[in-house]
């Protein structure tokens, strides 16, 4: 359901919803080389711009997934809403946003503490996310 690429174009991670699992794909082979088990149903993925974290947003559970890139092992995990899907950080990396469709809302949160800082109320069902305006 969701796609992210390394900075380097050497890994690609593909979130596979109904199989509870991203598939890390090396893309020189096109082989997959690794399955992270991720319960939840995994929807979209974000790489964050330090590249050592893979955001997973689990869509069923609500929770967003940090998985560290080094290792493909689930770091932590936190609840921001029902339905999560939607996600993106801010330029400077300080700081990821995560739609609640299920709660009408976006989750702001802190990249590394990975804890919600804000909620947002929004109209019906946000989904995609962009920051406008940044520097």
């Amino acid at each position: 359901m969701g796609l992210a690429m390394t900075k380097d174009g050497k890994l690609l991670y593909a979130a596979t919803r109904t199989g509870n699992t991203v598939a890390v794909i090396d893309t020189a082979t096109d082989k997959m080389v690794r399955k992270i088990d991720i319960p939840g149903h995994p929807a979209r993925l974000l790489i964050t711009p330090d590249q050592k974290h893979l955001l997973v947003s689990l869509i069923d559970a609500g929770d967003v997934a940090v998985v560290e890139t080094a290792t493909h092992r689930v770091v932590h995990r936190f609840h921001a809403g029902a339905n999560v899907e939607g996600m993106t950080t801010d330029a400077a990396g300080r700081f990821g946003y995560v739609s609640a469709q299920g709660d009408n809302k976006v989750v702001k949160f802190s990249l590394g503490g990975w804890k919600p800082v804000l909620e947002v109320k929004t109209d019906s069902r946000p989904d995609p996310l962009a920051i406008l305006g940044e520097p």
